[in-house]
């Protein structure tokens, strides 16, 4: 894969994580803390990124559920994942082409999530 995972998450730790989860598997990965930094890096790239991987509580002014959204409805063709240990269930705000995994998560569910999506494409 040429295009990137942009993982946003606040937490150092589980940024981390996730970092090297996605370069373990072999691909590139772009990360922020916060959602506004992150959120103007896709709409300015959109032909780099892949797929996104945030949490909901982030950062800044934008949170992951706003992030989602303006790029479902931007650039279809990137994967959203969203992640949460906030809400139990999938939050009704995300639209139908995002995943939600709920923290915490497990590393092959979130590279699943992300491959399935891309063979649905």
């Amino acid at each position: 894969m040429d295009r990137a995972i942009v993982v946003i998450e606040d937490e150092p730790l589980l940024r981390q994580y996730a970092i090297e989860t996605f370069a373990s598997a072999g691909l590139d990965v772009v990360d922020f803390e916060d959602g506004d930094r992150a959120l103007a890096y896709v709409q300015d790239h959109p032909d780099t990124v892949a797929a996104v991987f945030t949490d909901v509580r982030l950062m800044g002014a934008t949170d992951g559920l706003r992030i989602a959204r303006a790029i479902t409805e931007a650039h279809p063709a990137i994967t959203v994942v969203v992640t949460s240990g906030r809400f139990s269930e999938r939050p009704a705000e995300l639209g139908p082409r995002v995943v939600y995994i709920g923290k915490p998560w497990m590393a092959i569910d979130v590279l699943n999530a992300i491959i399935d999506a891309k063979q649905d494409d």
